[in-house]
């Protein structure tokens, strides 16, 4: 017989370890800062994944 005990306590490797709570309002608030930032960083990677340069 062994003694080593059994850990009945969750692991951060079993899915029940987890919880995932989502607290964020919907629709999520978005500011224009936020857009032009989107905008100008990404803005031409957008373009060619929406194909909106082709489009002008």
């Amino acid at each position: 017989m062994s003694s080593r005990k059994v850990n009945s306590n969750p692991r951060p490797i079993d899915p029940d370890f987890w919880t995932v709570v989502n607290e964020l309002p919907d629709p999520l608030p978005v500011t224009i800062a936020e857009i032009e930032a989107l905008e100008r960083y990404f803005g031409e990677v957008l373009d060619d994944v929406f194909n909106l340069s082709h489009a002008k």
